[in-house]
């Protein structure tokens, strides 16, 4: 089995982190967005063209926030790794 080394693991968590967060920006775009524009209302009610932005864009919202955290943890720890091979290697 190849070990990764902390250094590496931590540096794809925090890119990976880093997708999440675009991801999480497009996501709150998507849901502003008709509001944003201007969207006109469908007798007093969101139309089925709102309901088809908002829906996805919440999807969106909630899968990349729960990655976010997962990743964010997982960069976290090896980061603690890291620092403790560092001062492992101090004299």
């Amino acid at each position: 089995m190849n070990a990764t080394s902390p250094l590496a693991e931590f540096r794809g968590f925090a890119i990976m982190t880093g997708v999440f967060v675009l991801g999480l920006i497009g996501g709150v775009w998507a849901v502003i967005a008709p509001f944003v524009a201007g969207w006109p209302l469908a007798n007093g009610t969101w139309s089925h063209a709102m309901w088809a932005t908002v829906i996805p864009g919440a999807g969106l919202i909630l899968a990349s926030g729960i990655a976010i955290v997962l990743t964010a943890g997982f960069a976290a720890r090896a980061a603690v790794r890291v620092r403790s091979l560092r001062d492992e290697e101090l004299p």
